[in-house]
């Protein structure tokens, strides 16, 4: 674990189950089709091959969109819960989306219900490459993500804040969650990314930086076979083309949040490789740090990007300096493109402060125009 990690564990102490995140079970696409119901995918990620076999219900499809941000937050309210003995938890369905980062609206309610029905009614096979980590050795897995859901109050089909949602983790599961097999998720993070499928990526790209014998190391970077990708992010598609188009947006928001600092593809048609390389997200950003950036005006990628790139006592005097100039008077054109340039350029709006106490006493510069 990194310092940054280790400072922020009061924080955003949230955590991932290993085997789940590692073999990326709910797809990256944000919608499925009838042909992504059932499938079966075979591949190679570091090194290692995995078979992996989904039976979703013709009702609901199989898991994908926002089941990445469901099933994050089911883990992590099961570990806040104290992990009870009948591995199931009962939460409302308002303290869940709400775990889940998601908008507390009507539509989600709904979305939460058809969420949750399949990641219930969706059975996966996991041959050889499920780890059981209190004995230390590969085996194979079946359940469902979730053994069961139960809605109480009103009927499942109507749920809102109040419903109380019983839900039952399967044992596989919860007997790793039990053994303290678990990495690090900066779940704050992750739900500040914009598009279901740019979470469910990040959920795996991150699972893909350990060692699954060794959870404790993280590597820099990252390469797999394109083809062997494609079926990693369940995208049920043959074509390289295909597949690099649907990456491309999801690429894109993960290298400007600083998840990714390139992508790279080389090689051509079905024997492309492509090459992660990781950025700092690893070690993610003071959250506290971050939250008085946006509170000045700056943006969450920016504040984000700041808090990485400067220390927390340099922020701090900024972001003091700053309340001060706007305390005097002075008119910026942006407040948060302002505050950025008091974090670069600290003395050169130190000295504007100095001005105003030394000609203007305690007038402020009103009138004065930001360059």
């Amino acid at each position: 674990m990194t310092n940054a990690e280790e400072r922020d564990q009061g924080a955003i102490r949230r955590f991932d189950e290993v085997n789940l995140s590692q073999h990326s079970l709910i797809s990256v696409k944000e919608r499925v089709t009838d042909a992504d119901l059932n499938w079966t995918v075979t591949y190679s990620l570091n090194g290692r091959d995995y078979n992996v076999s989904c039976r979703g219900l013709p009702d609901y499809g199989s898991p994908h969109g926002i089941d990445t941000d469901v099933s994050a937050a089911i883990i992590n309210l099961f570990i806040e819960l104290g992990c009870p003995d009948d591995d199931t938890i009962s939460v409302t369905a308002y303290q869940l989306l709400k775990s889940a980062g998601l908008h507390i609206n009507g539509q989600n309610y709904i979305n939460l219900r058809l969420s949750l029905m399949r990641l219930e009614g969706t059975q996966y096979v996991i041959s050889r490459t499920w780890r059981d980590a209190k004995r230390g050795r590969w085996t194979s897995s079946t359940f469902r993500y979730l053994d069961k859901v139960a809605f109480t109050g009103k009927a499942a089909e109507e749920v809102d804040e109040q419903s109380l949602i019983c839900v039952t983790l399967p044992r596989d599961v919860t007997a790793s969650i039990r053994a303290g097999y678990l990495k690090p998720l900066h779940l704050p993070f992750m739900q500040s990314l914009k598009r279901p499928p740019t979470r469910a990526l990040y959920r795996l790209l991150d699972a893909q930086r350990i060692d699954p014998e060794h959870p404790e190391r993280r590597i820099g970077a990252f390469e797999v076979k394109l083809m062997d990708w494609a079926q990693a992010c369940k995208l049920n598609s043959d074509r390289p083309d295909m597949i690099r188009r649907a990456l491309a947006p999801v690429h894109k928001e993960l290298i400007d949040r600083g998840v990714l600092t390139s992508v790279e593809y080389t090689g051509r048609g079905q024997k492309q490789i492509v090459t992660y390389v990781f950025g700092e997200v690893a070690a993610p950003p003071d959250p506290r740090i971050v939250a008085a950036l946006m509170q000045g005006g700056v943006t969450r990628p920016v504040s984000e990007k700041l808090a990485r790139e400067f220390s927390a006592d340099v922020i701090e005097q900024a972001v003091a300096l700053h309340a001060a100039l706007l305390k005097d008077g002075y008119k910026a054109r942006s407040k948060g493109g302002l505050l950025v340039d008091v974090v670069r350029n600290p003395g050169k709006w130190l000295w504007q402060v100095v001005e105003v106490v030394v000609l203007h006493g305690s007038r402020g510069a009103a009138g004065r125009q930001a360059a």
